[in-house]
Order: C-alpha cells, then sequence, then structure tokens
C-alpha cells in the first residue's frame, strides 16, 4: 500500500505560522522518502467536502499545531470534530501523530494538548501512535536563520515522525518533549527582542508594551 500524509497545520496564521515551518520540514523529508503527502489548513470556518475525501484516504495524519492558553486553537478543534462526525464508524486504519510547539522554554506545557489529540483519536476510531512536544517552538525561523546547528537539533525533534512511518510501526510509543539549550536569560532576551520588533512594526513603542488599561 502507497502511504499517503494528511499534514494538518492547526494554526490560525496559516502560511505564516511556525506549524507550517515544522510542516515543510516533515514535507521535506517525506518527499525524501518519496512518500506522498497532502496538506491542509484548519483556519477556515469550516471543514469542506473535499479536505474530509482526501482526509479519509490518507493512511497516517499529523496534526501541527501552536499551544493556546495550554490547549488546542479553537479553529482546530472545529476541524477535527468535522473529522470526528465523518470517519467515526468507518473502515479505516488511519493513524495519528501530532506536533505541538509553545512558546514557553519548557515543553511539558505541550502535555495536556498533546493528550486532547490522542482522546480525539480514540474517539474518532483513528490510531493514536504519539506526539512531539516542543519547547521555544515560538523562535523556530529566528533559531534557525541565526544558527544551523539549532536548526540541526530542531530537525532531530520532528525525525522520528518520519522514521515511525518507514519503518511501518504499530505499536503506540511514548510521546516526545524536547528543550532547546539554550540559558533561560538568553531566551528572555530574544524573546524581549522579539516582541519589541514586533510592536516596532505596529508602530507602538517600548514603553507601551507595559502600559495597562484602566478601569
Amino acid at each position: 500500500m502507497i502511504e499517503k500524509i494528511g499534514l494538518i497545520i492547526g494554526s490560525p496564521k496559516g502560511k505564516d505560522s511556525i506549524s507550517f515551518s515544522y510542516a515543510m520540514l516533515l514535507k521535506e523529508y517525506l518527499s525524501k522518502e518519496n512518500i506522498e503527502y497532502k496538506l491542509f489548513f484548519a483556519y477556515n470556518d469550516l471543514i469542506n467536502n473535499q479536505d474530509i475525501e482526501e482526509i479519509s484516504i490518507c493512511s497516517r495524519l499529523i496534526l501541527i499545531f501552536p499551544l493556546y492558553v495550554d490547549a488546542i486553537p479553537s479553529k482546530l478543534i472545529e476541524y477535527m470534530k468535522s473529522i470526528e462526525i465523518s470517519l467515526k464508524n468507518t473502515i479505516k486504519n488511519i493513524k495519528v501523530y501530532s506536533v505541538v510547539n509553545c512558546g514557553f522554554p519548557e515543553s511539558f506545557h505541550n502535555k495536556i494538548a498533546l493528550n486532547m489529540i490522542e482522546i480525539f483519536s480514540k474517539k474518532a476510531d483513528l490510531l493514536w501512535r504519539f506526539g512531539i512536544g516542543i519547547g521555544e517552538g515560538t523562535f523556530f525561523n529566528e533559531f534557525t536563520k541565526r544558527s544551523p546547528s539549532l536548526k540541526f537539533l530542531l530537525i532531530k525533534r520532528i525525525i522520528p515522525i518520519v522514521d515511525n512511518i518507514i519503518d511501518d510501526k504499530d505499536k503506540t510509543q511514548e510521546n516526545m518533549y524536547f528543550d532547546l539549550p539554550i540559558l533561560n536569560f538568553i531566551f528572555i532576551f530574544i524573546a524581549h527582542k522579539h516582541w519589541i520588533n514586533i510592536a516596532k512594526k505596529n508602530k507602538l513603542q517600548k514603553y507601551q508594551l507595559k502600559e495597562q488599561p484602566s478601569f
């Protein structure tokens, strides 16, 4: 059977998101193994019938999304609900993986979201495999531009999913969590610079980031 992988991007930012960057890394390594893939974007109000049909013929799904308040983005939840309703009680053996990235330095914050994906898989009669929780994911693009060694570490984070697909392993395994080897004070410095640059792009001054609303 020819593998067809569905990469479901759950960030509302779509192609401008860090989740899309991780999807492109997965796509790169899937292509090297001549594995067919299809990109899906879960930020629309409703999932369309074409997406449902194409998802139903995938052998594996990889849900890639950012952590939102220790959980899954609302649009992705709606998308998952549509998949569950459409595919439940049908004959299929779709295996599910997930890649979740959070802005915290500690990757364990992704644990609840990965548990939610596992529960979704069971409710939809899909086969949960495992997920990968990534810390400091917000700065993926900045890290990869500044340091080839950090990019290599980021690639190593997601390779286990590709290896599992190639080996065609059917056994569920423990979720994996990865933090970048960066000291907290360096992370905080980069984070502050990141938000200050965003503020400047929106014509705000640094001091305005500390302003609080008056009631």
